[in-house]
Formats: structure tokens, sequence, C-alpha cells
């Protein structure tokens, strides 16, 4: 039996009952908006490479000889850390470089290339960045001309060390060795060393023994043997 005022009293509960059901779906909705798919925070932000120039131009140079280095920055410009994985240098180039495996947010490091022909006529490649951010890999293109200009000027040691990685057959990298290699210092038996993976090749001083630790590739902390690396 239905008492009067019964069938308001119920209407106004279930009105009550949607909007409240209502309401809990919109701050659900929210909620979820501000956590993201997954119900954890947002990412905290993304790496960005940045290069203080994309191309390199290097004056004529003789077969044999070397240019000098010229320099670019890579600077972290994103929100995150970047790892790098690789620097590789194209044939007839020289690259040598302070970036480590990561360079953190706002942090900068130095890419050094040198020209090193070994024939004439034009000669172009690449330096190539592999890291984690967008884009990746990056490159600075590399051009250079080769042209017989007599006999190349004496060149002198750079403070670096190319070698064989101890552990890993036929890998090789190029690490610091201020002791055994003194900037400046002349070379007595300049060579180009070929056929050494990844797929390179260093002017050294063959008279000369150096080593080294690795500080990125493949892996920091592993010890190089080689000769001294040299420049103009």
């Amino acid at each position: 039996m239905w008492l009067a005022g019964d069938c308001p009293s119920k209407k106004g509960t279930e009105s009550k009952g949607l909007k409240f059901e209502r309401w809990s779906l919109v701050l659900v909705a929210l909620l979820f908006l501000q956590t993201g798919c997954g119900g954890g925070s947002m990412g905290s932000g993304s790496p960005a490479m940045t290069l203080s120039a994309n191309s390199l131009s290097f004056p004529d140079e003789a077969p044999g000889g070397a240019s000098s280095a010229q320099a670019v920055t890579a600077t972290n410009s994103g929100t995150a850390a970047l790892s790098i994985s690789g620097i590789t240098v194209a044939a007839n180039f020289q690259e040598i470089d302070d970036c480590g495996s990561q360079i953190a947010v706002g942090a900068k490091c130095t890419i050094n290339v040198t020209f090193l022909p070994t024939a004439t006529g034009s000669l172009q490649g690449a330096v190539t960045i592999r890291d984690n951010a967008p884009g990746s890999p990056h490159s600075i293109m590399l051009t250079g001309q080769g042209v017989n200009t007599g006999p190349p000027s004496q060149p002198t040691l750079t403070g670096y060390c190319f070698g064989t990685i101890s552990v890993l057959e036929n890998k090789c990298a190029v690490v610091k060795d201020l002791t055994s290699c003194p900037v400046g210092q002349m070379a007595a038996q300049p060579a180009f060393v070929t056929n050494c993976l990844p797929p390179t090749m260093q002017f050294v001083d063959r008279s000369t023994s150096c080593q080294g630790t690795t500080s990125r590739w493949p892996s920091p902390g592993l010890t190089v043997k080689g000769s001294c690396v040299v420049g103009q």
C-alpha cells in the first residue's frame, strides 16, 4: 500500500543518487588524465640533441697529411639525461670526443674532427651520433679536398691512444693517454691504421705504445692498448 508522498520522495532519492554517480565519474576521469593511462605519473621529460654545427668543411690537404681539428659542441637541450651509445666517423676523417656515455640536462661535450685524406679529390663523410634523443642518429656532414701540395708537414701527437680493447677481439677505441702521448711531440713513424671494428681508421705513430680505459663504447672501464694518435 502506497502512502501519499512516497513517490516524490523515491524520485528525489534516485535523482540525488544519479547526480552523485555523475560527479564520481567526473572525478575519476580527472584523476585518470592527471596520472596517465598506466595510473602512474606523467613522463618526467625527454632528452634533446643540439649540435653547434651540422656540417664541417676542411681546407685542402695533401694525402698523408692532417688538417687542424674543428670542434662541434653537442648540448643536451632537453629535460632528461641524454645517453650516447656510439659516435663513429667516416674514412678520411678522425673524431675525438669527451662526451662519455651520458650528458646531463643542460650539459655539453665537444667533438673534434680532423681531415686526414688518403687520396686526392673531393672526399666526403659524416660523424654519426647514436643516442636516445628524438631524431637519432644525428649527423655532422664532412667535406674536404685531397690535393697534391708537396710533402705534408710533420704530424705530432694529440694526447690520445688508439688500439684494441683487451677483452674484445678486433674491437678498437680511442682513449686519452697524455703521459705516453704528450701533446705536440713529433711522430716518428706516422701511419694509417685500418681494419678494426667498428669500421674505423686512425692516423697513429707506430713508434709509440700507449694505453687507457674506455669511457663509453662498448662499456666503460675496458683496457685499450695501441699507438698514439697523431694530427698536425
